[in-house]
């Protein structure tokens, strides 16, 4: 790794620097702890937390959102139930960008629901292309509804982000199921390994 330091869960190292002109070395330890937080001491007895590095989120869709029959729609992920990193737009874009490069595995279920329903996709999509596909994990209901689902692992950089789409097939109307309990159409996604 060019230029930083590279820490394993529970070691402990010492950032030297030099002040202004080379006049004065401090030294301020950093360690990575179980939990996987950063943390720089500023004193001997004071300390922050830099970041949490494996950023982690689950969100989900609080109400009902209408979807286009003509083709793919971006669900709208609009409630966390947790974002360690503050890395999700639940309020704008939609989409999640970890900011940390890295291996991550992301999963995904979105109720759709609609007149004259037979079925429907989902598809992950990383930097406004379809990286990978669902599938239909329920039969469509007497009531007109499906489950689509989907596991993935990406390759991630910095800038990277992700979102997740659907079109539903053959109905007149569809809407993504939203539930306040998180339970209906909801999005994970957790890094497990650096680059």
């Amino acid at each position: 790794m060019s230029g930083g330091i590279k820490l394993k869960r529970g070691t402990r190292a010492e950032l030297d620097y030099a002040a202004s002109r080379g006049q004065l070395t401090q030294y301020n330890p950093i360690w990575l702890t179980d939990e996987n937080i950063l943390v720089l001491c500023t004193s001997a007895t004071t300390y922050m937390e830099v970041q949490n590095v494996d950023p982690c989120v689950r969100v989900y869709r609080s109400t009902n959102q209408s979807v286009s029959i003509a083709g793919w729609t971006k669900v709208q992920f609009d409630a966390e139930t947790y974002d360690t990193n503050n890395t999700f737009d639940s309020t704008t874009n939609y989409r999640w960008t970890p900011g940390i490069p890295g291996y991550y595995t992301v999963s995904w279920s979105v109720a759709l629901d609609g007149t004259g329903l037979t079925g429907g996709a989902s598809a992950l999509y990383k930097n406004g292309s379809i990286y990978a596909s669902g599938i239909q994990t329920s039969i469509v209901t007497a009531w007109g509804s499906v489950i689509l689902s989907g596991t993935e692992d990406v390759q991630m950089s910095a800038t990277d982000y992700l979102e997740v789409f659907v079109v539903p097939e053959s109905s007149t109307s569809a809407n993504v199921l939203g539930s306040a309990s998180a339970s209906g159409t909801n999005f994970k996604g957790k890094r497990f390994r650096s680059l």
